[in-house]
This record gives C-alpha cells, sequence and structure tokens, in this order.
C-alpha cells in the first residue's frame, strides 16, 4: 500500500475514534445550591464503593448521591420535559450533558452519546442524545428517563453517580467571615 495513503487511512480512523470518544467534564456545575460532580468522572465505581469515599479523607469527602427528584428538578432547568418529543427535548439534553460529561458514546445504527449515573435511590438515571443524521440537527432526539438496573453495585467504565455536595448560601459565609473579623478586633483589643 502507499505510504500517504497508509497515512490518510491511520489519520482517518484516528480522528474517527477521537470523535466517538466521549470528552472529560473538567469542572463542578452549581445547581440548586448544590455542586454537582461531573458524571463521567465517577466512572468505574460500584455503589458500594463510592459511598465509601463520602467520609473524611475519601476520594469525594463531603459529597452524597444526588436524589431522583434533584436529578429532575436539575433536568428540567435545563428544558427537559417528559411531555416535550425527543427532537424538541434534543437541544436541552445536548446542553445538560455539556455540563455533567457523557459516559459512553455508541455508533452501532446510529451516533448515540449517553450520560447514564446512579441517584441515591440506586436508580439509574439515563441521559440520552441520538444523532440519525449527525449533519441535520433537527433529526437530534434527546431523552432524559429512569432505568431500573439492578447491577448498582458493579463497578463499570460506563456508568457513573450523580454527586452533588451542598454550596454554602452567600450571606451565610458573609455572616461567617463577618464574626471572624469581630472575633479577631476582640482578641486584639483584649491584649
Amino acid at each position: 500500500m502507499n505510504p500517504l495513503r497508509r497515512f490518510f487511512n491511520t489519520a482517518w480512523l484516528g480522528a474517527s475514534i477521537l470523535a466517538l470518544s466521549p470528552p472529560l467534564s473538567s469542572a463542578n456545575f452549581l445547581y440548586d445550591g448544590l455542586s454537582w460532580a461531573p458524571v463521567d468522572q465517577t466512572v468505574n465505581w460500584s455503589y458500594n464503593d463510592i459511598l465509601g469515599e463520602f467520609g473524611p479523607g475519601g476520594q469525594f469527602e463531603g459529597y452524597r448521591h444526588a436524589t431522583v427528584d434533584e436529578l429532575w428538578s436539575l433536568a428540567g432547568s435545563y428544558g427537559i420535559s417528559q411531555t416535550a418529543t425527543p427532537e424538541e427535548n434534543a437541544a436541552a439534553v445536548n446542553r445538560l450533558q455539556d455540563d455533567l460529561g457523557i459516559t459512553l458514546t455508541s455508533s452501532l445504527g446510529q451516533l448515540t452519546a449517553w450520560t447514564l449515573g446512579f441517584s441515591a435511590e440506586g436508580t439509574r438515571f439515563d441521559v440520552r442524545l441520538v444523532l440519525p443524521d449527525p449533519g441535520d440537527a433537527s433529526t437530534f432526539q434527546g431523552y432524559a428517563y429512569e432505568t431500573d438496573w439492578p447491577y448498582y453495585d458493579v463497578a463499570d467504565p460506563e456508568i457513573g453517580h450523580y454527586l452533588v455536595q451542598p454550596v454554602p448560601e452567600p450571606a451565610l459565609v458573609a455572616a461567617a467571615m463577618g464574626l471572624a473579623a469581630l472575633g479577631i478586633v476582640f482578641f486584639r483589643r483584649r491584649k
């Protein structure tokens, strides 16, 4: 085979694999007083193993699983509606996946991007974007739904966890800083 042709075939294959690889989310985002961890950063942990990481010194210290109600509230805040058509939900699902990350991509039949994760109840919450015709955004389909998945305590490289931690209200932070400043003034005056 011609070396130039082999290079282009290899480059095309590499670009195709890279295009289908799920991008890693890098930062938490805030919603409703909670800091949400990227789901794609929590894959390959069993449900019970990740629970053990919530305590002091754990990799996810201070976190907990989001409830199913919190997940539906988050989905709704992005514009995902259970009464809308999949095509109407596509843009909202895409924005939600931008923030949560993608845990699985598939090209069997059609391109599909998944965000799969477990909730506090052990229920899997699935967010799926299907691209029947990748060149025509009007054909994209978005879905969000609960899945009764019995293998919640098995680590899986395609399934993560919806993890949240409370974020202090700005007024609470300001009050704490004010009390600290008052304490410093009081301490200095006593000297």
